[in-house]
């Protein structure tokens, strides 16, 4: 079995809801399946697609950072995935704020 490096796409920005999430813009392709590693440019590993999201002409990818690595990204940077390299992922979305009915 032969590996791919193929370009996904770039760095956006760290999600503002947490830290330990990269936002990355698809250009490369329409939809990443959660377990799939992210790598940067050097061949660094960046962390796991938890969750691909946004319009199908347009989408972008949730990534949860891999803990203790230290990493020098930055906007615009291209990220990669390897066609073969995979991993088991378990996340659970980030509860929105409820809202208050009849409030002021």
């Amino acid at each position: 079995m032969s590996l791919r490096i193929m370009k996904v796409g770039s760095i956006l920005h760290l999600s503002k809801l947490s830290p330990n999430i990269l936002i990355i813009k698809l250009t490369d392709v329409d939809y990443l399946k959660p377990g799939i590693i992210i790598f940067d440019k050097e061949g660094n590993k960046i962390g796991v697609v938890i969750e691909t999201f946004g319009p199908v002409n347009n989408p972008y990818a949730r990534v949860k950072i891999e803990p203790n690595i230290k990493l020098n990204l930055q906007k615009g940077d291209p990220v990669y995935i390897i066609s073969s390299e995979f991993e088991e992922i378990i996340w659970r979305k980030m509860p929105r704020r409820k809202r208050i009915r009849g409030g002021k």
